[in-house]
């Protein structure tokens, strides 16, 4: 705090000030002098005790209003890191204070980590933002062992997280492929053998239709109970009655129905959509893209699920959106299709503040903070 700019004053007040001990002189407190510091020569600040003489007629009232400051005003626009102290020369490492204001015409779009940053072991540091300060990562980087006190009153941002990806649709169900067919025996025409062992004929017998097919001559394989020129037996073969041999005995022939078939396999999903990407500096935000259509089962078997929409990408600060679950595959004559995967989850905004090891930050922002912070 300041000395007051009127009123009564103590020399006592003075040395407390600009933290001085031990017995005092007056002229020990000319600008330059030790207790109260001179600008160096490459120091570009406001000396905030520029009111005290460096040599002459030295009075009380030359501390009015004074303080061990040194003050430094930032405007303009940048693309690249910004030391706060890269003003203050050989006063960057000082036991007075070091207040930066980054004014309202302030802007910086900085495609890396640690926009702003204070550099290590700089303590005493006073950062005032007024502008509006973008970086893809680490926008503000207090650097290992620094210390500072922040007011935010304008804008700090960090990228968005990437959308995630979406899920992969699910399986189509099973089908069935029909390879049924008919079995002939012969595979044209008719059959006759009438000689031992074994016997291929049919005989219209007294009452009864006898077929023989490879059997003994009186024992016929299948036997209708009255005279027919085709039966289908127990056996699950229709006999049928060719020409007439003689007598009673006929060439034969028989068929029967042989089903059959194999179950064939459904479709694969459709992969996930990609995520959108977040936005960061020189990258617009943009939305997930949608998923593949899932694939064409076999027969009767169901199709793939479509993949899932990827997730959006987040705006400045924000996460990424999470990608949607796949679609279910669709169900086959054999079964049901399975379900989708999970999306994956978008991934987290990039840091709007970071401090490194034994670094320590008194911060208060009445704007805005975009990004993930670590004070």
């Amino acid at each position: 705090m300041a000395i007051p700019s009127s009123g009564p004053m103590w020399l006592s007040e003075v040395m407390d000030e600009y933290g001085a001990s031990g017995p005092t002189m007056l002229t020990d407190l000319y600008r330059g002098a030790g207790i109260i510091k001179d600008n160096a020569p490459n120091n570009q600040g406001t000396n905030h005790a520029e009111s005290v003489p460096t040599s002459g007629p030295l009075s009380m009232s030359d501390f009015y209003g004074t303080e061990p400051k040194f003050s430094y005003q930032i405007g303009g626009t940048w693309s690249d890191t910004l030391n706060v102290l890269s003003m203050a020369g050989d006063d960057a490492i000082s036991d007075w204070t070091r207040e930066v204001e980054l004014t309202s015409s302030f802007f910086m779009a900085y495609d890396g980590f640690g926009a702003i940053r204070v550099p290590s072991d700089a303590q005493g540091v006073r950062i005032i933002n007024r502008g509006d300060v973008r970086a893809d990562d680490g926008t503000l980087y207090l650097q290992p062992n620094s210390e500072a006190t922040v007011e935010n009153l304008g804008a700090i941002r960090a990228a968005g997280g990437d959308g995630g990806t979406g899920g992969t649709g699910g399986q189509g169900g099973p089908g069935w492929a029909d390879t049924s067919y008919t079995e002939r025996q012969p595979e044209s025409g008719f059959e006759y053998t009438g000689t031992e062992p074994l016997y291929v004929y049919m005989l219209h017998g007294s009452g009864s239709t006898y077929a023989h097919w490879g059997d003994p001559s009186g024992s016929p394989s299948q036997t209708y109970p009255s005279h027919t020129d085709s039966f289908t037996g127990t056996d699950g073969w229709t006999y049928f009655s060719g020409p007439l041999v003689s007598g009673n005995l006929y060439e034969i022939a028989r068929d029967r129905f042989v089903e059959d078939g194999y179950e064939t396999t459904g479709g694969d999903g459709g992969a996930g959509g990609s995520g959108g990407t977040g936005r960061s500096v020189g990258v617009n935000r943009t939305d997930g893209s949608p998923g593949s259509a899932g694939s064409p089962g076999g027969e009767e078997a169901g199709a793939g699920g479509t993949g899932g929409t990827g997730g959006d990408g987040g705006d400045w600060g924000e996460p990424g959106g999470d990608g949607e679950t796949g679609s279910t595959g669709a169900s086959g004559s054999e079964g049901s299709g399975s379900a989708g995967s999970a999306g994956s989850a978008g991934s987290d905004p990039n840091w709007a503040i970071w401090l490194a090891d034994g670094a320590s930050i008194t911060f208060s922002t009445e704007g805005t903070i975009q990004g993930r912070r670590n004070d």
